[in-house]
């Protein structure tokens, strides 16, 4: 290889790396902007548009660890058939990027107990909430949260 063939080699590389850079950098501010976001109360309470659709009624309340995003919080629940209430459940999940999955857990006589686990999306200033397994009477299969 001659001179000149290496310092154009060198120079694509180091284009590269700088746009990679530049690319890990806007993602890693996209991420913190998410992990923020989702720092909230969050309902489907009060929807007027879409309401004979819903089973349940869903208020959750979202802490974020800005630094890994990992995310706690308590949700409560009301099944709109049975009425019944399911109350201060524990999530726990990691964002990853916009989305995250979370197990519903909560301790009975000292006992861990799982409920199921959920798929969660940030969609502009909604949630998309997906019920991946679980009891289908305390929690919602699918609905649409917003900030309460």
């Amino acid at each position: 290889m001659t001179i000149d063939k290496i310092g154009t080699l060198t120079a694509i590389i180091v284009a590269i790396l700088g746009g990679l850079y530049f690319l890990y950098k806007e993602y890693l501010k996209k991420q913190l902007k998410f992990r923020k976001k989702l720092q909230k109360s969050w309902t489907n309470e009060g929807d007027i548009t879409g309401w004979k659709n819903e089973t349940h009624f869903i208020n959750i309340d979202i802490t974020t660890d800005i630094e890994d995003g990992e995310i706690t919080g308590l949700i409560e629940c009301r099944n709109l058939t049975s009425h019944e209430i399911t109350n201060n459940i524990s999530i726990n999940g990691k964002l990853r990027y916009k989305k995250a999955k979370i197990r519903l857990s909560g301790f009975i006589g000292g006992k861990l107990i799982i409920y199921g686990k959920a798929k969660i999306k940030i969609k502009g200033k909604l949630i998309k909430w997906k019920l991946i397994h679980g009891d289908k009477d305390l929690f919602p299969k699918i609905t649409i949260l917003w900030k309460n």
